[in-house]
């Protein structure tokens, strides 16, 4: 059945092909083969990206003239055609490849492909990979051959999806230029006791600027407990705020001011609220209490009369914990929040707020970023997508009526955007 199945994923990749050329997944609404797998046979965004570059990779294509082009890996297509072979083992031949220096004749590309594919017959991907990496060392001992069209094709920055504590993992490569100019960036602003969020007092901005009084800043880092990663992080965030606020980014994108959306309920914010005024205002100091006035001499008690018995009311059974209903059928959580993808939209958390594109923010973080902003600020009415006040009588809507309808769909209303 395996064999099967992985035989069935090499005849859909010629399949995938004529999407491709036809233009086929512009019927569908979609602006290309890849976002055609997510939206039609909900592929995830990875697995559907990975499945258009083995097409890529092991299908035949012609050329304007009709001149039919072999594949780039004749020896992997064929190894996947028999089923011997799965997607997980031509992603890393794909990979393997993409390493190898572009000076490095086409011979020698042809025979690590054969060979790469010998080793996908007969070992796990993660196994083809350490050798590929080795047989890649061999080519290029010395590490010469790579030059500045390697480097640009390497080069990359991922920023990957918030984990279960809010956290996004950063992977990616750097050329020689990206990271001179960082390292410049990091000396200044990511120096002990610069732009430190973990303490009020500490300076923002770079460390030499000539405002800066030398005493605050030694104080500073006298008090700076961070790792130099922290630090790192910190003059990042720094960075990307002080950007964010020059109004270097533009004016507008795709017809919205370049800002930061985010979205909460009234209620979130009016804790929020109480809560800063009350860690504001000074502890006062605790009143004496008042001497106990003598009490008086208890009155004699009469035995009440027996109360006839009454049967015990039966136990009402707790109420199920609500589910969240399709959205095909009913909504059975009053919490529920519809997409315009059809999907259930998470109920706003009492501590989480959400930006325009999905990332989950603390609440305390979303009033950190408002007290530095006076940005539009979008409050929707409890447990639902309905914005408090959004007037509609202009046949185009204004730039703050779009900014309402971008914040209560939470991004973009077309489906699978």
């Amino acid at each position: 059945m395996e064999i099967a199945a992985r035989r069935l994923q090499s005849a859909s990749l010629p399949v995938l092909r004529e999407v491709a050329v036809r233009r086929a997944y512009s019927t569908a609404g979609c602006s290309s083969p890849a976002a055609v797998l997510t939206s039609m046979t909900r592929m995830r965004p990875g697995a559907a990206k990975a499945r258009v570059e083995a097409m890529d990779a092991l299908t035949p294509s012609l050329t304007p003239s009709g001149e039919v082009i072999a594949p780039r890996f004749p020896e992997t297509a064929q190894a996947l055609a028999a089923g011997v072979i799965d997607l997980d083992h031509v992603g890393v031949v794909l990979e393997v490849m993409a390493s190898i220096p572009h000076k490095i004749d086409a011979e020698q590309r042809a025979n690590t492909e054969v060979a790469l594919a010998d080793l996908c017959r007969r070992y796990p991907p993660g196994q083809v990979k350490t050798i590929g990496e080795r047989i890649v060392d061999y080519l290029d001992p010395d590490g010469k051959l790579a030059d500045d069209v390697d480097r640009a094709k390497k080069r990359g920055v991922d920023l990957g999806k918030p984990a279960t504590d809010f956290m996004s993992k950063v992977a990616g490569h750097l050329d020689p230029t990206t990271t001179a100019l960082m390292e410049v960036m990091l000396g200044v602003w990511a120096a002990p006791g610069m732009n430190n969020s973990d303490d009020e007092l500490s300076p923002s901005g770079a460390a030499d600027d000539p405002a800066l009084d030398p005493a605050v800043l030694q104080a500073a880092a006298d008090r700076d407990l961070r790792t130099q990663s922290q630090r790192n992080h910190d003059a990042l965030k720094a960075m990307l705020m002080y950007l964010l606020e020059s109004g270097q980014l533009g004016k507008t994108h795709r017809g919205l001011p370049v800002q930061l959306i985010i979205t909460m309920t009234k209620d979130q914010l009016d804790e929020a609220l109480r809560e800063q005024e009350a860690a504001a205002e000074p502890e006062s100091e605790p009143t004496p209490e008042p001497e106990p006035e003598p009490e008086p001499a208890p009155e004699p008690v009469l035995d009440p009369e027996p109360e006839p018995a009454t049967e015990p009311e039966p136990e009402s059974e707790p109420a199920p914990e609500p589910e969240y209903a399709d959205p095909q059928t009913q909504r059975q959580d009053p919490n529920w929040l519809p997409t315009v993808t059809g999907g259930p939209m998470r109920p706003y958390g009492q501590d989480l707020v959400y930006t325009a594109t999905g990332t989950v923010l603390p609440i305390s973080d979303a009033i950190k970023l408002l007290a530095r902003s006076d940005k539009t600020l979008a409050v929707f009415a409890n447990h639902s997508n309905e914005v408090l006040y959004l007037g509609r009588a202009r046949r185009l809507a204004s730039e703050a009526q779009r900014l309402a309808m971008f914040a209560a769909h939470r991004g973009c209303s077309f489906g699978g955007c």
